[in-house]
């Protein structure tokens, strides 16, 4: 790896952690609005977004089972903000751990 490479690379790892800690805060605002089986649905996502926000710099941890996308596929309004940022997120995160 070029010293380009490395720079980019631990600037795409910054950008992502950080994307990272944002969706967090926006999970946490809609579990504290929400009850019931979507709180549960959010609580899931927030674990599955923090445990991959904490393996970012860490590229020889492996990542973990990424199941959150098939919940926003499937059941959340195409147009909802928070869902296609997480969805971006998620492949983001993939590339990066290639």
């Amino acid at each position: 790896m070029t010293h380009s490479q490395s720079k980019q690379f631990g600037t795409n790892q910054i950008l992502l952690k950080q994307e990272g800690k944002e969706l967090l805060n926006e999970l946490n605002l809609r579990i504290s609005d929400s009850t019931g089986i979507h709180k549960k649905s959010y609580e899931k996502i927030y674990l599955e977004v923090r445990l991959m926000t904490d393996t970012i710099e860490n590229s020889n941890q492996k990542k973990g089972r990424i199941s959150y996308h098939i919940f926003i596929v499937d059941q959340w309004d195409f147009s909802d903000e928070l869902g296609i940022r997480l969805l971006n997120f998620k492949e983001q995160y993939l590339n990066l751990k290639k």
